[in-house]
């Protein structure tokens, strides 16, 4: 048996791990020049920066991905935030907010479970967002803040804004009740040992993938792979600009799910300064102004590696915008609104920049998949579905359960490659590492 998997992303590596574990012949083919897809580590401002997927949601042993972290000796840094103070303009502290964007979310996974108990039309969370802070016991003085804070995190925690997502389906997904963590040296360590053994072809762009009773045809631009299947994890953004032609067409109902489904933009800004002048904290949540912040918080990734680098977000609609701008503009704005909280004279010039443009990168045409209004969550399992036994498809936009997270794009590799043997012997293989 002969199997072709298109997409060395996190997805892409276990499925192919798992069959050839299984004795099955397995190549990868990999548009990029590296491994790892949206898992991207780079050390251009003197320590690793993983630009892509950072975390691992929930360092438990249930989480699929924590026993192949720890297997292949992957270190991480246990990202414990603790409070989380909004300051405003002169440093002064306007409130702690984790407290109040938990019982936010809380609010919100009840309202979704109200609609669909009483079984009635999706609305954008935005629809009820203002009425729960009314519910919230928030001090007046504070209440406008806070609302334009938390509006601007949620479009970094979901890449889309309150009024794109659905919230019938907010609470869709499942989570792992433990610590966060990042990888201290960065993920591209993990997808690399994840590699080791495998037949891996990189700088191989698919055009188009031809399937039927015979087997597949994957045709890259300069040459053509054939096999008796084809295990696809091209990102969703991807699938949703039509970049790899399918003969036959995909089936209808998969690309209305294809249709329906969000990809998500999420960009990273992170500065290198001459030293650490911030306070020690994992996370610093600033709100600079009476206006909708650009940056409403930035990760203090000096705690995980020895170097003064702060990492700030863009999400949603300010991430579409800003990314089509200069470097300079969005370094600038980003000091603009560090500067007005912490002072002009304590925030020196950066050393070094970086920043992310996952929405103009044609290999992944955006960060992850959300679910808008209109869409629901089986259509990630409609997105799963096997196509005559000849198409099998993974990645975080196949897995309703954990999308968006690298732990759920790894177990998604890991049930596409039991579909493969299970279609193939009739006896599915699973494999944790």
């Amino acid at each position: 048996m002969n199997v072709v998997v298109i997409g060395a992303g996190i997805a892409g590596l276990a499925a192919a791990r798992t069959l050839r574990r299984a004795g099955v012949s397995v190549v990868v083919v990999e548009a990029r020049r590296r491994v790892g897809g949206r898992i991207w580590t780079d050390n251009a401002l003197g320590a690793p920066v993983d630009l892509g997927a950072s975390w691992v949601h929930g360092f438990v042993p249930e989480n699929p991905i924590v026993p192949v972290v720890e297997a292949l000796g992957v270190d991480v840094c246990s990202f414990l935030p603790g409070r989380i103070v909004l300051r405003g303009a002169g440093g002064n502290i306007i409130t702690e907010v984790s407290g109040w964007v938990l019982a936010l979310f809380e609010l919100l996974a009840d309202r979704a479970e109200r609609l669909i108990q009483e079984n009635s039309d999706d609305v954008p969370v935005s629809a009820y967002v203002d009425e729960l802070f009314e519910d919230m016991p928030i001090p007046p003085a504070i209440g406008h803040k806070l609302r334009l804070w938390t509006k601007s995190v949620f479009a970094n925690y979901m890449a889309a804004e309150m009024d794109e997502v659905s919230l019938k389906y907010f609470d869709d997904d499942e989570e792992f009740l433990g610590e966060h963590c990042l990888f201290t040296h960065g993920g591209a360590l993990l997808v690399e040992r994840l590699a080791v053994g495998l037949d891996v072809r990189l700088g191989y762009v698919v055009q188009a993938v031809e399937y039927g009773p015979a087997g597949v045809r994957v045709i890259g631009e300069r040459d053509t792979i054939y096999a008796d299947c084809a295990i696809v994890t091209l990102p969703l953004g991807v699938l949703k600009a039509g970049a790899v032609h399918f003969d036959p067409p995909l089936p209808p109902e998969k690309r209305a799910a294809v249709e329906r489904l969000g990809m998500g933009s999420l960009e990273k800004v992170v500065l290198r300064f001459p030293r650490q002048w911030w306070p020690d904290e994992m996370v610093l949540a600033i709100m600079s102004t009476d206006e909708a912040p650009v940056f409403p918080s930035f990760i203090n990734l000096a705690r995980c590696v020895d170097a003064p680098l702060l990492m700030g977000f863009l999400g949603g609609q300010r991430a579409r915008e800003w990314t089509a701008r200069s470097d300079g503009a969005i370094v600038e704005r980003a000091l603009q609104e560090l500067r007005h909280v912490f002072g002009h004279t304590r925030v020196p010039e950066p050393t070094g920049i970086t920043i992310t443009r996952w929405d103009h990168d044609p290999f992944a045409r955006g960060a992850y998949s959300f679910i808008p209004v209109g869409a629901a969550g089986e259509d990630f399992e409609t997105l799963a579905t096997p196509v005559v036994g000849r198409l099998f498809f993974a990645g975080e936009a196949t897995i309703r359960r954990y999308y968006g997270t690298i732990h759920g794009a790894y177990a998604s590799g890991l049930r596409a490659a039991g579909e493969v043997l299970t279609s193939a012997v009739g006896t599915p293989v699973v494999s944790s590492q």
